[in-house]
């Protein structure tokens, strides 16, 4: 990842993060003058829809590869799994082709991991799994973005990887960061770059941002940032529950199975206040202007740090 440094100074950035709240926005991002922004990707906003729309990011986020395996659906069938919840009685009848083709071929897929940690580490999808429209399979639609990845977990988790995009790796310290310079800092050990998480939960707080200050990105626009647990654009509770209530149900049910320390918010849909509240406060301390774009399909989590924009503004 070091050829990266400094390689957009000045530069601002589109990070796009699928809330549900933009899902009818997406079809603006093609008038978007690219020679003025960077658009990153997060692994879950590889929706459908989103290749529809045929826009292409310039990087592709993969902090995680085991997120790499599934998308929103098949992730939610594979946390009822660890439970013993069965999926079938929450999600719409449309999706019980992909719960039962999983759930058949579980023993196939799927192998313990580390149960004594948790009942979030209970099991996990085996060393090199390629499913059916995951996110692996659907980054193959924009083969010329690039992917930001940990060598360590791809190599890991893909040992045949055979994609055509270009990568670049970093890897995470095994101290975590204590405070807010530490936690931005990209540092050089053994020719690999290195970043510090622990100051947030939050996928995009814990990476992201210090990726694209590396990259000397000057201000940042959060497309769909909503702070809930809504999904993921089309990939949304309304187009995946029976109802909400199958929804908080299901989540209730589950909220282990995502994270031990899961802790259940108010109003419910909010992802969890730890969460909200420390991206809040990394914002506040960050050296780029945060912005955040969001719009009516979907309730959303006003952040005390981010100045909400209509998307004109970038057009």
């Amino acid at each position: 990842m070091q050829k990266l440094k400094g390689a957009h100074s000045g530069k601002d950035a589109i990070l796009i993060t699928a809330g549900p709240s933009v899902v009818n926005k997406i079809k603006h991002l093609k008038k978007i003058d690219r020679k003025k922004y960077v658009i990153f990707l997060e692994a879950t906003a590889l929706t459908k829809r989103y290749i529809l729309e045929g826009i292409e990011p310039d990087y592709y986020l993969m902090p995680y590869a085991s997120k790499f395996k599934v998308n929103t659906l098949i992730n939610f069938i594979y946390q009822s799994i660890k439970v013993d919840v069965n999926p079938k009685y929450f999600l719409r009848e449309d999706h019980h082709g992909v719960v039962n083709k999983i759930l058949n071929n579980k023993e196939k897929l799927l192998q313990e991991w580390n149960p004594k940690k948790g009942i979030h580490k209970r099991i996990k999808f085996k060393s090199d799994t390629y499913l059916e429209d995951s996110h692996y399979e659907r980054v193959k639609s924009f083969p010329r973005c690039k992917i930001i990845a940990r060598e360590q977990d791809m190599n890991l988790e893909y040992p045949n990887l055979d994609l055509p995009n270009e990568i670049h790796y970093f890897e995470f310290s095994d101290q975590p960061a204590t405070t807010f310079s530490e936690y931005l800092e990209v540092t050089v050990k053994n020719g690999k770059s290195i970043l510090n998480p622990g100051l947030s939960t939050n996928t995009s707080a814990i990476s992201t941002f210090p990726i694209m200050n590396f990259m000397g990105i000057k201000d940042i626009y959060l497309f769909g940032f909503d702070g809930t647990l809504f999904g993921n654009f089309e990939d949304n509770v309304q187009n995946l529950f029976k109802s909400k209530l199958h929804f908080y149900i299901f989540y209730f049910l589950l909220r282990k199975a995502f994270d031990f320390s899961f802790k259940l918010n108010f109003p419910l849909y909010l992802r969890p206040k730890f969460d909200l509240e420390s991206t809040d406060l990394l914002c506040k301390q960050f050296p780029s202007k945060i912005y955040r774009i969001v719009g009516n399909d979907s309730p959303t989590y006003s952040f005390k740090n981010m100045e909400d924009v209509e998307i004109d503004r970038l057009l």
